[in-house]
């Protein structure tokens, strides 16, 4: 062995040894990870990447699961089922790797499918949709409802909120577009919709959406709808098509949203339907933090894959978590997430796996405005009922909740909600409570008691006062806004005073309709913020603020029968959060903090220049300046309210605290040298000059510190 690859050896070795000192010894966990980095589809792959990579570094700077840290081992398909057999046999025979995430393509995960089965190795597929995707393995899985389940959800729309009776089909002759259309005409035939026309279209072919323009314009004024079965940019050209030849009727189709798509319709988003797994607007607040830290991470919100992927990857580490640490295991764990109240609750939402194992979700009618995705004003939500509640009919609503083809759904009315600060008029940390002048609006449609949504953190004060602005209650979409001063209470946090800065949010929510009958969105989140430099009180200064919905779960029933049989583990409710940030200016506290403790703190030094015999003076005179500082501490403690922790400033008194001590302990060496003079004068002087030369500076230097720690 020559000198360089003994070295190297050595530096392996000291490698594995400290990463296993890092990690207590404990071996690490492997798991796959399959992207497919197709053309068309880098973006995806790499945000997919960056995903999975994202939520496994944090949990392994939380100390991984028990103590090991968790390894993904990546691999790329390139979306071809060839390839998609290749990777998953490699993985397959890696024996560390306990589980796989990936293949996007329904056509790669059935492909590799077979791999995974032979092997006994679970993946969880983000996004594939096809029913023998995972109906053929019991050890594959997708975070997606497969492609009947959401063509039956797409009749449901169809039936329950567009309220259309006549339509017509345009179904892709792809495996993709065969599927949905099979499963989707069998539904619309139960729930008596009429097919005007049902039309075929290879996407392939040369302008086929023209061909489906001539074929669409002798029934446009007699349908109700366009359904367009088909992968989401293909559906996009055809209904781009209809809108510049003035075919105005409704286009409902299934998929995400693509940037790829935007530019193809080109602002033809009127009147437009998507059917969608998820919106971050009707998310949870686990969906909301997750999009922060990717934000701040990755300096863009994720998109709809990307949080699909993270559920994957949180699925299995759960599963692992859970004790689970064979493939065997983890598959079990995964299968027996398999009822609404045995489900998994993700980023995404609630969840679970039918029998085939693909997805059981709420499904989402979103719509556009102008190119922003967001979603309709009336959803319909699987109530998950085992009996149906008596005295309601199909598509009757009753206290919410109606039957469609023998299915439970709660009707759920979409509030779009706003906030416009004019003024905050001032922030209390004693309370702690700040006022403010503020307009705020719904937008909504149908009957709804707007009037019982109403603030959660507001405090009833004498100045505070509300009346309606402008309101339109006369057209489909209606309109109220009101002009308000209230009085909020904000979480305190105190940890950084003098240098923290506080949130001051402002919450509304229904008072008794949880999230199944009332979702609040946000009116164009971001749009209508307007910066707060010169509307906020003396002492204080702007940072950002945002606004956002979320849902929140309860542990409680309120004891209401109907909230228990929903099939959820606990009860959601929906709040429209508005919350703005500011800073404390430091100015007034470099003359109210940082010079008097610079004084309080240079007070003690006067010690050097009483003579060494006089003892008691100089204790006496340390004595004085530690009463000074104590009382000061008093003071500006008395000055905000009582907290279970230390503030910053506390730290600074601690400091102030140990430099006194530290001089006692200097007066009294010398003292004990000298001995009254008695002792060794010259030694006594001495420690005395060298703990001058070291406490003056050190003072400056610790006073420093103090004014620049912000």
């Amino acid at each position: 062995m020559d000198r360089k690859t003994s070295f190297n050896s050595v530096a392996v070795l000291l490698i594995l040894i400290l990463s296993s000192t890092a990690w207590g010894f404990k071996s690490p966990i492997y798991v796959g990870f399959v992207g497919g980095s197709s053309p068309g589809f880098e973006k995806d792959c790499r945000e997919s990447i960056e995903t999975v990579s994202f939520i496994f570094d944090m949990l392994n700077q939380k100390g991984g699961i028990n103590g090991h840290p968790v390894h993904l081992i990546f691999k790329d398909d390139h979306n071809n089922p060839d390839m998609a057999r290749k990777v998953a046999f490699e993985l397959s025979e890696d024996k560390r790797i306990k589980a796989v995430i990936g293949h996007g393509f329904s056509s790669c995960a059935m492909a590799a499918g077979k791999i995974y089965h032979q092997a006994g190795l679970a993946c969880v597929s983000p996004m594939a949709t096809h029913p023998k995707a995972t109906g053929q393995s019991p050890w594959m899985f997708s975070l997606l409802p497969d492609d009947t389940f959401r063509a039956n959800r797409i009749a449901c729309y169809l039936k329950a909120i567009i309220k259309a009776r006549k339509i017509i089909v345009c179904g892709s002759s792809s495996t993709y577009g065969r599927g949905l259309d099979y499963a989707f005409s069998k539904k619309a035939e139960r729930l008596n919709i009429t097919l005007l026309d049902h039309l075929h279209f290879d996407s392939n072919a040369p302008s086929f959406e023209q061909k489906m323009l001539k074929k669409i314009k002798p029934h446009q004024k007699l349908s109700d709808a366009v359904v367009i079965l088909s992968h989401i940019d293909n559906a996009a050209r055809i209904a781009k098509t209809l809108r510049e030849n003035n075919i105005q009727t409704p286009i409902i189709m299934p998929g995400m949203v693509t940037p790829d798509m935007i530019d193809i319709l080109e602002g033809h988003t009127e009147n437009i339907f998507l059917t969608t797994p998820f919106l971050l607007s009707l998310g949870s607040m686990e969906a909301v933090e997750f999009s922060r830290q990717f934000k701040n991470k990755f300096g863009s919100l994720p998109s709809t894959a990307a949080y699909l992927t993270a559920d994957a990857g949180n699925l299995i580490l759960d599963a692992i978590g859970a004790g689970a640490h064979t493939r065997r295991s983890i598959r079990d764990y995964i299968a027996s997430l398999n009822s609404p109240a045995n489900g998994f609750h993700g980023i995404t939402g609630h969840s679970y796996f039918n029998q085939n194992g693909a997805c059981v979700r709420q499904v989402l009618l979103s719509t556009f405005d102008k190119e922003a995705l967001m979603p309709a004003f009336l959803q319909i939500r699987s109530a998950g009922l085992e009996t149906p509640p008596e005295n309601v009919e199909d598509n009757a609503v009753n206290n919410g909740i109606f039957l469609l083809d023998g299915e439970s759904f709660y009707l759920t009315h979409v509030v779009y909600a706003g906030i416009d600060i004019s003024r905050i008029d001032q922030v209390d940390t004693m309370s702690p409570s700040f006022s403010v002048n503020f307009c705020y609006w719904f937008l909504w449609q149908g009957d709804l008691d707007i009037a019982n949504i109403g603030f959660v953190n507001d405090i009833q004060d004498p100045g505070d006062k509300s009346e309606i602005l402008r309101k339109d209650l006369s057209g489909l979409t209606r309109y109220i806004c009101y002009r308000a001063r209230r009085t909020f209470r904000f979480p305190l946090d105190l940890r950084d005073f003098p240098f923290d800065s506080q949130e001051l949010p402002i919450t509304f929510a229904h008072k008794w309709k949880n999230a199944n009958l009332v979702r609040l969105a946000a009116d164009l989140p971001d749009v209508n913020l307007q910066p707060l430099n010169k509307k906020i009180p003396n002492g204080w200064r702007f940072l950002t603020q945002e606004d956002y919905t979320a849902t929140y779960r309860l542990h409680t029933t309120f004891g209401d029968p109907r909230q228990s049989e929903y099939r959820e583990e606990h009860v959601p409710f929906s709040i429209y959060r508005y919350a703005a940030r500011v800073q404390r200016l430091l100015l007034p506290y470099y003359v109210t903090l940082f010079l008097p403790m610079l004084i309080l703190m240079v007070m003690p030094l006067v010690v050097f220049w009483i003579p060494l015999e006089q003892v008691r003076s100089r204790l006496a005179s340390l004595t004085g300046a530690l009463l000074s500082i104590l009382l000061f501490h008093l003071t500006l403690t008395s000055s905000h309210p009582k907290v279970g922790y230390l503030v910053r400033a506390d730290y600074f008194f601690l400091v102030a605290y140990t430099v006194i001590v530290a001089l006692y302990v200097m007066v009294v060496a010398c003292s004990s040298v000298d001995k009254g003079g008695y002792g060794d004068r010259v030694k006594a002087t001495r420690i005395n000059r060298i703990a001058a030369w070291i406490f003056f500076p050190l003072i400056l230097i610790l006073e420093a510190l103090m004014m620049l720690t912000s």
